[in-house]
């Protein structure tokens, strides 16, 4: 069953709650690295501006790592927003296939066990949904399966080059007239 338009849309709106959601998540962490980062940055600046040596605060260090975990949970967060949602329509579709495929096998073995002495078959749907016509179906004679011949095998054997007997393929002499194989 092919993906509609209202469960698309559907999905579509929550893959976007969730961005946003994800997005406030990020911002609210970047917000709070910027203020606890804030009060360190402005006296790194007015120490470089005055020329005072500038010392560099934890604070300010933890700010600043504070802010990037904010933004890699909101990249990350719409990463996986994304895949959850490809994952759940990957997912229904697989089911939405096996359950047809189901439905084709379970009328296939009743048609065959309900009516046995006219041997019915019923034919596959054309499309999902649709009623499976009924046809019938001439005896067929028993088939009767024969073995393959068996495959020649081709001797792993090679012939001397002096005295013309067969000799193994990966002898370097030959056992015969003992000379040294080309």
């Amino acid at each position: 069953m092919a993906l509609s338009w209202p469960r698309a849309f559907k999905k579509s709106v929550a893959y976007i709650v969730w961005l946003i959601v994800w997005s406030f998540v990020g911002i609210a962490l970047i917000g709070a690295g910027v203020y606890v980062g804030s009060a360190s940055l402005v006296n790194l600046i007015s120490a470089l501006m005055s020329g005072i040596p500038p010392t560099v605060d934890s604070s300010l260090l933890a700010g600043l790592a504070l802010a990037a975990v904010g933004y890699v949970v909101m990249i990350l967060g719409a990463i996986a927003s994304l895949v959850r949602l490809l994952y759940d329509v990957a997912h229904q579709a697989t089911l939405d296939i096996s359950a047809g495929a189901l439905e084709i096998i379970e009328q296939q073995q009743r048609a065959t066990v309900a009516t046995p002495s006219a041997q019915r078959a019923v034919a596959p749907p054309t499309r999902v949904g649709e009623p499976a016509m009924e046809q019938a179906v001439a005896p067929q004679p028993p088939v009767t399966v024969e073995p393959a011949p068996p495959v020649p095998v081709r001797p792993q054997v090679k012939y001397c080059a002096f005295c013309g007997k067969a000799i193994p393929m990966s002898a370097r002499f030959c056992q015969y007239c003992q000379r040294a194989q080309p």
